[in-house]
C-alpha cells in the first residue's frame, strides 16, 4: 500500500531514480542484463501492487454500498411497519382515503338530496344523504 501511495506522489522520473537506487543497492551494475531485469521486476511488482490496491478499494466500496443499501431497506421496512405502508398496508382500507373511517353502507338503502342556493358567481350546494335498513 505504501508503494502505491508513494507511486502516486512522485513523478515517473523520480520513481525511475528510486528503482535504480534500489537495484544498485542489490548489487546490480547499471547497463547489465541483471540490472535491466531488476528494473523490470521492480516495475512489474509495483504495477501488480497498485492493481491489487485498486481491486481492494473497489471491493471495499462495493461492500460499503451493499451495506448502505441493506440499511436503507431495513430503515424503509421499519418506516413502513410503523406507518402501515408498503407490505404492512391494510389491503381492506387501502382504497379508502386516510382519515376517519367510513361506515360500511353496502347493506343499507340510502337516498341523497341536493339543493343549491346563492348567485351564479357564488353558488352553494348542499347534499343530504339518509340511510336505513
Amino acid at each position: 500500500m505504501a508503494v502505491a501511495f508513494l507511486a502516486g506522489c512522485v513523478s515517473p522520473e523520480e520513481q525511475c531514480a528510486m528503482d535504480q537506487r534500489q537495484c544498485t543497492g542489490y548489487g546490480f551494475a547499471p547497463g547489465t542484463d541483471a540490472f535491466a531485469n531488476c528494473m523490470m521486476t521492480t516495475s512489474q511488482q509495483r504495477d501488480a501492487q497498485m492493481a491489487a490496491d485498486r481491486r481492494a478499494a473497489d471491493e471495499r466500496a462495493a461492500a460499503d454500498r451493499r451495506a448502505r443499501e441493506a440499511q436503507d431497506q431495513a430503515d424503509q421496512d421499519a418506516w413502513d411497519k410503523r406507518t402501515g405502508q408498503g407490505k404492512y398496508a391494510n389491503t381492506s382500507s387501502s382504497s379508502q382515503p386516510s382519515g376517519p373511517s367510513m361506515p360500511d353502507l353496502s347493506g343499507m338503502n340510502c337516498t341523497s338530496t341536493s339543493s343549491s342556493s346563492g348567485s351564479p358567481n357564488n353558488m352553494t350546494t348542499t347534499t343530504n344523504t339518509s340511510c336505513h335498513n
